[in-house]
């Protein structure tokens, strides 16, 4: 068998008829039943347990046009239910240019499959909590050796999808993302994901012929309840979880090849541009960075958790920046605060804001003269420092 290379930009014309890829490989059908892998790499980590594998693949040999290696394929891969793949197209094997009529992959992402991935993956999937189904279908034309230039239209679709990270869940009813690659710019619009009881819709745009891969998108969450959003409780200690119904909207930009000479990825996020605002409603927000130490300055001793828990509200509007999210504007009405803040939460999650805040009639009233004179002398006298980090936040007066 000769020696055969590829190198893109060569026309095929120029090869030699006995190094061309279409002569070369003789390759027709391919047949796979009931196939199995089992891997364990051994430290106590998951055996990886891939069974009931099947894979059928018919190539045949046609002409289109005056081009000579094209050929038609059709190609069924994979385990059912758990991972199937399947797809219909045209592939010219000497100049690597595809076109595919259907491309299709269907995932159950469930116990059995997940003994099927990699030991490492499994463990974090588990920790995740990751369930649910996941489609994807695509057809379009695609050029191996230039990619940047395909034609491509899919639609990704998520069923039941589940995933959790720390002390959220993110359970996904239906989740459909279009997608489509058209001169070199890639369309995700409209994206749109039914959670939380709510509605989450998106649009983004990214120029893949450009360098620096510049990127726009803008976002709208409406009726999101918070409530869905916590995971099981593990500390009894830790304050209750968010409650309340969020709406938020907004825009961003970034340069997504930012990253590409430094291989730091917060160098993406030092080009990040935008705007948005957030509002909570019949809320309990006790686990906002640094609200219950501002209560509790404000009070003179600790809030009960319980008080008012659900009455709580919020509104927000921010900038996005190269050094993180810059907070405008916010104003949060909790169980004992009325409190106004402002400042930069940077990327690395490091805060540096400024509030203002008095305790609210609620807390003032039943003290009697004192609860007046706090009322009177305080009105929105205290300004607090909230420093420190997301996780673990600092506040002075």
């Amino acid at each position: 068998v000769p020696f055969v290379k590829n190198i893109p930009g060569k026309e095929s014309a120029q090869t030699p008829t006995e190094f061309k890829i279409s002569n070369v490989l003789q390759l027709r059908k391919l047949t796979l039943r009931d196939g199995s892998v089992n891997y364990d790499a051994g430290s106590g980590q998951p055996i990886m347990k891939l069974d009931g594998i099947t894979t059928d693949m018919d190539i045949k040999p046609i002409t289109v046009g005056s081009e000579t290696g094209w050929y038609e394929l059709a190609f069924n891969a994979g385990r059912a239910p758990g991972v199937e793949a399947h797809l219909k197209g045209q592939v010219n094997l000497d100049t690597s240019i595809a076109h595919i009529a259907d491309a299709t992959m269907r995932v159950t992402l469930d116990e059995k499959t997940m003994q099927g991935l990699p030991p490492q993956l499994q463990s974090t999937l588990k920790s995740a909590e990751a369930r649910g189904k996941l489609a994807a279908q695509f057809s379009g034309m695609v050029p191996a050796n230039t990619w940047r230039s395909s034609e491509l239209q899919g639609t990704i679709t998520l069923t039941d999808f589940n995933f959790a990270a720390g002390r959220f869940k993110f359970p996904i009813d239906t989740g459909t993302v279009p997608i489509s690659l058209r001169g070199g710019v890639a369309n995700l619009s409209p994206i749109q994901v039914n959670l939380l009881a709510g509605q989450f819709a998106s649009a983004i745009t990214a120029n893949l012929s450009d360098a620096n891969i510049p990127v726009q998108g803008n976002w709208q969450a409406t009726n999101l309840d918070l409530e869905k959003l916590m995971r099981a409780q593990q500390d009894v200690n830790a304050p209750p979880g968010f409650q309340g119904q969020l709406n938020s909207s907004g825009s961003f930009g970034l340069n997504a090849g930012a990253a590409a000479a430094s291989a730091d990825p917060y160098a993406i996020l030092a080009t990040a541009t935008g705007s948005g605002n957030l509002t909570v409603a019949n809320g309990r927000l006790f686990v906002v960075p640094g609200l219950m130490d501002a209560m509790n300055l404000a009070t003179g001793k600790a809030v009960p958790l319980v008080n008012e828990a659900t009455k709580h509200s919020l509104d927000a509007t921010f900038d996005i920046t190269g050094q993180g999210i810059q907070v405008t504007q916010s104003h949060i009405v909790a169980s004992a605060l009325d409190a106004r803040a402002t400042g930069l939460i940077d990327w690395h999650l490091n805060m540096n804001m400024s509030a203002t805040a008095n305790p609210i009639a609620a807390v003032t009233q039943p003290l009697g003269a004192i609860g007046r004179m706090i009322g009177n002398v305080t009105k929105e006298m205290i300004q607090y420092q909230i420093t420190g980090t997301v996780g673990d936040p600092k506040v002075t007066v």
